[in-house]
């Protein structure tokens, strides 16, 4: 993560030091058959969170908006950007023999995602806190820290959020919340 900090410059405590956080973008290479050729660590897990790698490759709705820009001829230095739900991408053709292309993620919540989510799932404020904070990546202490609450009862929020969407652990959650996954009565 990310922490800009804007410190007060009057005689307020250190305690109204304010902190606004944005999750660090991910970056993953892909070879000419979109293939993930090279990645840091943290973009494979954050796919995997997500439900969105299989075998080495993308999931096929991330893979889409890369094809239609290869497809209208991928300009060198020129960037493709696409928004899929819950991830943000874009795309640049790497120079040199192989013409792989970089991809930075990044994960999108927006306020439609959580309001979505508090109406689908009957979730309350509380637990959309910390279902938000969930989505930009954040540990259960870290989510604790943020919220002011111990780390125990972040996992008490957590096994609610679980139970509400009828879910078994943080990936399903995330996957099931951004629309990834069907719902019970769409499934049945």
């Amino acid at each position: 993560m990310i922490a800009y900090r804007i410190e007060s410059r009057t005689a307020e405590p250190a305690e109204a030091v304010f902190s606004m956080r944005r999750p660090r973008a991910r970056i993953l290479v892909l070879d000419t058959g979109l293939n993930i050729v090279s990645a840091d660590p943290q973009a494979l897990r954050m796919l995997d969170d997500l439900g969105a790698r299989c075998a080495g490759r993308l999931q096929p709705a991330l893979e889409h908006p890369i094809r239609q820009w290869r497809a209208g001829g991928a300009p060198d230095g020129e960037f493709a950007t696409a928004q899929v739900t819950g991830i943000a991408l874009r795309a640049i053709t790497l120079q040199g023999p192989m013409s792989w292309t970089a991809v930075v993620l990044e994960r999108v919540c927006t306020r439609e995602t959580l309001e979505t989510a508090k109406g689908r799932f009957g979730l309350s404020p509380r637990e959309c806190d910390v279902l938000r904070l969930v989505l930009e990546g954040d540990s259960a202490c870290e989510i604790g820290a943020r919220l002011r609450i111990a780390e125990y009862t972040v996992g008490d929020y957590l096994k609610r959020i679980f139970a509400k969407t009828q879910v078994r652990n943080r990936s399903e959650m995330i996957a099931k919340v951004l629309g990834w996954l069907p719902i019970a009565s769409e499934s049945a």
